[in-house]
């Protein structure tokens, strides 16, 4: 079952890798009119994620379930810098500049903002390879990687591209045009307004961030597969949960120590315990039968002491054999075939085969943690009695993802805030501009999520780690704006939002596009990653339009805080 989940995981994620390619080529090539943008935007991306996963392929060695949806979330990203670069080169055009001086002017002024913007997504992937649980820790990795590839790769390929297709005579060059924005009004006349709504909504938001609930049943996060079904229906026909715990141990003895502290657990557990079916060569051993001596013994006697009525009831040929079970003598174990030691063994160590039963199965994270709390006490008892065992089952994987996203999930993404803050702060060198450049990214998340709250869309395992995606979208916005609004003088933000929010709502529009693809995914937990991420591009889209313009323009009645002169 597992096996075929996987493969249509790593079927969904190509095929949805395909469409978002496509997607956003669309998009670009409508918005664009001209053939010209497309190798211009797209290759430099398609090198960024070669060069990314053959480092990884070096570094790392491979991908995990997590790491593989960084095909989205790196094309997410990394066709912002494509974006910007390429829309503030149409600006210079519409300026009247050559093609050769609207590169070297992009690649300065542009390339500088795509700088800070990628140091910000970096330090907001960076904390999650910090993580104790490796998949989390290999994403952040990777992610890091990418992001890095794909801003150098944009930075050195796009100006040498945009020289060489100019010597291109047929190939048809871009029309340049700005981007028209009908309500500027609004910024001018009630930037006040704009600025309390959206601060308000952001505190409203706070109140309701508590109704946002992590979904516990992972079943509802299944993919849809005959395996997926199949594993339902068999589990309670057969009363065992499909996914069982295996121990494994180097010596034959301890096999018998295994089986006593799991039965031990199991009457300590009462109700909530996920122990059942415990098999291995145990049962075939010495320690079990003289263990098992005074019930045996207990059992011959009743037998003895009621023989006539057991023979009346069952018949002369169920007694008989009967008879011959209740004086059997104990199993000799040099006679164990060696096809069953071979099933019960692994390389050199012994087996113990733990499954549970059908209603403690592991899709309701109450039994998960069940689980994770009487292996860590099988791991005590075999440690005070110096036998080392290894347990494997992957639901204690997840028991680790849930541990880390609800003890230090909070903690790093207040980590990764603080150090996105200080980037700005550094960057801008004014605490005023580098939180006006940080609300409208707090505020959208915020919004993110006091909409999912209301909606009752759930984060799971899956689509958390996308948390981190729509920060690094969010704070590209707000940082290629803010340094727009910066390189000209005080009262110039519709002016920087003419020239920049076309690029705003097109990487937005591309970026929805890649995500947007996952919805063909036949698993279910892949399909929620694109319903959180669509919601928290729009709103932070939303937030950097219109709320990041009206707090500079907070600024009309004051002493400018502008530090870039004008070209």
């Amino acid at each position: 079952m597992r096996l075929e989940e996987n493969q249509f995981i790593k079927s969904d994620l190509k095929k949805s890798a395909v469409l978002a390619a496509l997607l956003a080529s669309c998009i670009i090539l409508i918005y664009t009119r001209s053939w010209f943008s497309i190798p211009l935007i797209i290759f430099p991306l398609l090198l960024s994620l070669s060069y990314t996963f053959a480092l990884t392929c070096l570094f790392i060695g491979h991908l995990n379930i997590i790491s593989g949806f960084l095909v989205a979330i790196l094309m997410g990203l990394g066709i912002d810098y494509g974006i910007h670069l390429y829309i503030r080169f149409k600006q210079e055009l519409l300026k009247g500049k050559t093609i050769a001086v609207a590169t070297e002017l992009v690649a300065t002024q542009v390339g500088r903002s795509g700088l800070i913007a990628m140091l910000t997504t970096m330090s907001v992937f960076s904390i999650l390879s910090f993580s104790d649980f490796q998949g989390f820790a290999e994403f952040g990795k990777i992610a890091t990687l990418g992001i890095v590839c794909a801003f150098l790769s944009y930075f050195f390929i796009f100006p040498a591209q945009a020289l060489f297709y100019d010597k291109i005579h047929w190939l048809r060059k871009p029309r340049p045009r700005l981007f028209t924005f009908k309500i500027s009004k609004l910024y001018f006349t009630t930037p006040y307004f704009l600025s309390a709504m959206f601060l308000f909504l952001m505190v409203a938001s706070l109140f309701l961030l508590p109704g946002l609930r992590f979904e516990y049943d992972f079943q509802k996060l299944r993919g849809e597969s005959p395996a997926s079904e199949y594993e339902t229906v068999t589990t309670d026909d057969f009363g065992y949960a499909f996914s069982p715990t295996l121990i494994l141990t180097e010596e034959k003895g301890n096999l018998f120590e295994i089986h006593t502290a799991l039965e031990e657990i199991k009457h300590k557990g009462g109700d909530k315990t996920i122990i059942g079916l415990q098999y291995s060569l145990n049962i075939f051993s010495r320690e079990e039968y003289e263990s098992k001596k005074d019930a045996i013994a207990r059992i011959r006697k009743m037998f003895l002491e009621n023989e006539d009525i057991i023979k009346f009831s069952l018949g002369n040929d169920r007694y008989e054999n009967f008879r011959k079970l209740v004086n059997a003598e104990p199993f000799d174990e040099n006679r164990v075939p060696s096809n069953l030691q071979k099933k019960l063994r692994a390389g050199d160590d012994y087996l113990v085969l733990l499954l549970s039963p059908a209603d403690k199965n592991f899709f309701r994270v109450e039994n998960i943690y069940q689980l994770e709390k009487e292996v860590a006490e099988l791991k005590r008892r075999m440690a005070e009695k110096n036998i080392k065992i290894s347990v494997l089952n992957e639901n204690l994987i997840a028991a680790e993802i849930l541990d880390w996203v609800k003890d230090k999930g909070p903690v790093a993404m207040a980590a990764a805030f603080a150090l996105v803050f200080l980037i700005l702060l550094v960057d801008l060198q004014s605490i005023r501009l580098a939180v006006i450049t940080f609300l409208p990214l707090f505020t959208g998340l915020v919004l993110t999520g006091a909409l999912m709250s209301v909606f009752g869309v759930k984060l799971n395992f899956i689509n958390i780690v996308m948390l981190p995606s729509i920060v690094g979208i969010m704070i590209d916005h707000c940082i290629y704006l803010s340094h727009h609004i910066l390189d000209y003088s005080k009262g110039a933000s519709l002016k920087s939002l003419q020239e920049t929010g076309s690029a705003i709502i097109l990487s937005a529009l591309t970026s929805l596009a890649g995500y947007a693809s996952l919805n063909i995914a036949h698993h279910q937990g892949i399909r929620s990653i694109a319903t959180v991420v669509e919601l928290g591009i729009i709103t932070c889209t939303i937030c950097a339009l219109f709320m990041l313009p009206a707090l500079f323009e907070l600024r009309k009645s004051r002493s400018s805080f502008t530090r870039f002169t004008k070209d």
